[in-house]
């Protein structure tokens, strides 16, 4: 039977440190019933592909793919063909590219059947800072047969918290964090880091967490615990982040939360990010929660440009984006944007299909993430 909990609990240990990406995907092709597994990376706008890290794949097929075959592989040409690189995706390759056709080209004949290579299914997944589409991929020979249904839906299960660790694995790799984030690293940070141990005590907080924290205005911190003021908003936050903790207690599979919480002083309200935190150590204090939290009167706004460049957003679009971004609902981005609640609906689901996000809450993770440089 498969360990969904192992699993979670292995995918966000790769998010936080590289060299686990390895384990990970052992234990997901164990469970997928492969015979190899790959962390692939491809750019949505050239035929580039190469392979990240591998479990049980030849080097030379790594080395042959990255030179050669990645940018003739016909399903990532198949997936680019239909913009489907730049949004999330579980499927089998013979649902992308059938049999019949994948067996008439040279990837086939001289890469896949060679390299028992020939079957797969897989998670795609985008990353808001580079706009290169990652993909999650268990392969095996023809002889192994198509993947069952069930490969799917344990794909399918396990997308968000994928999401959620090549973003972490993505930035901390950039900040040189991927293989130990120290207390003296998140105190470069703009935003707000408050770590949570393995009951939900508070055990860390960096300078701009404290900072916020001192103005008592939506949030403050004191005896190892963080609670917003207003009843609301802090049994919202106290239940995403038991539910992170109990992620990672394989008590629960929780991908997080995107929160708003109200400031007696009447400014914008706070928005604060929880995830599930796998790292053995940061600093002298063990994590499994991490939540950020970000002032919008102190933030700098999220570039229009860089959403375009990301996601392909237009100009509209991208408006609707920013006014998400700033806290605003649907109807009061109609009203301000002088637009019809009905077009406003219509922008967000173009977003929604462009970004890869499924719902406007899961979108909103996405900005603050991009926005906060996470």
């Amino acid at each position: 039977m498969t360990d969904i909990f192992a699993l979670v609990e292995s995918v966000y240990a790769a998010g936080m440190d590289s060299a686990a990406w390895p384990a990970f995907l052992g234990r997901l092709c164990e469970a997928a019933g492969g015979h190899s597994a790959c962390l692939l990376s491809h750019d949505a706008k050239t035929p580039k592909g190469r392979v990240e890290t591998a479990y049980r794949l030849n080097p030379e097929a790594a080395i042959a793919y990255g030179s050669y075959f990645g940018a003739r592989d016909p399903w990532a040409l198949a997936l680019k063909s239909r913009n489907a690189l730049t949004r999330g995706l579980v499927s089998t390759g013979q649902a992308v590219v059938p049999q019949s056709s994948l067996r008439k080209n040279e990837y086939y004949a001289d890469y896949a059947r060679h390299h028992g290579l020939s079957q797969n299914v897989f998670a795609i997944d985008v990353s808001p800072q580079s706009g290169a589409g990652f993909v999650v991929t268990v392969l095996r020979p023809d002889r192994a047969g198509e993947f069952e249904e069930s490969s799917v839906q344990l794909l399918t299960t396990l997308r968000p918290h994928i999401h959620r660790a090549l973003q972490m694995h993505t930035r901390l790799s950039e900040s040189a964090m991927a293989r130990r984030m120290s207390e003296a690293a998140l105190e470069h940070l703009s935003v707000g880091v408050l770590l949570f141990d393995s009951t939900g005590s508070l055990t860390y907080a960096n300078t701009a967490a404290r900072t916020i924290g001192s103005t008592r205005d939506g949030l403050v911190l004191q005896a190892r615990q963080a609670m917003a003021l207003c009843p609301r908003d802090n049994a919202r936050f106290q239940s995403a982040m038991r539910q992170c903790v109990h992620t990672i207690n394989r008590q629960a599979l929780s991908a997080g939360a995107a929160l708003q919480i109200a400031r007696p002083s009447g400014q914008r309200p706070l928005t604060v990010l929880i995830s599930p935190l796998a790292i053995a150590d940061v600093g002298a204090a063990g994590a499994a929660a991490v939540a950020f939290v970000i002032d919008p009167e102190k933030r700098a706004e999220l570039g229009g440009e860089r959403l375009t460049q990301l996601y392909g957003l237009t100009r509209a679009e991208t408006a609707v984006c920013t006014q998400l971004a700033s806290g605003l609902s649907l109807a009061e981005i109609a009203e301000r944007l002088n637009i019809t609640r009905e077009t406003a609906r219509t922008h967000l689901k173009r977003i929604l299909s462009k970004t890869g996000t499924h719902r406007q809450a899961e979108l909103t993770r996405l900005l603050l993430l991009t926005q906060a440089g996470l």
